[in-house]
């Protein structure tokens, strides 16, 4: 058994027919806006603030969660511009690393959010 559903990727609409049993909450996505780690870099290839902390704190690691922690570390930044370092715990709880102590993706969010602010970067 297929549906179609509609949905918006990287604020480009796609119609895909898909199972009903397919991950990715499938039928439920029908209707949604989803935004990548691809669609986080501005258009002319300018990385987020949040792309270009990571690479500048070292929060990336091997490169498997990395997607997962900056599409993460982008949407607390949308809904708290200035996090405490429990609320980017908190907040990053669920994206698992096996490379790292979290210490430089914590630095990196934090260094991301003084940048959005206009504050310096050390």
């Amino acid at each position: 058994m297929t549906r179609t559903i509609t949905l918006r990727v990287n604020g480009k609409e796609h119609t895909v027919e898909v199972p009903v049993q397919r991950l990715l909450i499938a039928i439920l996505a029908d209707g949604a806006e989803l935004r990548t780690v691809e669609g986080l870099a501005q258009e002319d290839g300018t990385l987020s603030p949040v792309q270009q902390a990571f690479i500048d704190h070292g929060g990336f690691q091997c490169g498997i969660c990395t997607p997962g922690m900056v599409t993460a570390a982008t949407a607390l930044l949308e809904a708290h511009p200035q996090p405490t370092e429990d609320d980017i715990k908190e907040w990053m709880m669920g994206n698992l690393c096996r490379c790292t102590g979290y210490y430089k993706i914590i630095a990196s969010i934090q260094a991301a959010a003084a940048h959005q602010r206009g504050e310096a970067v050390s």
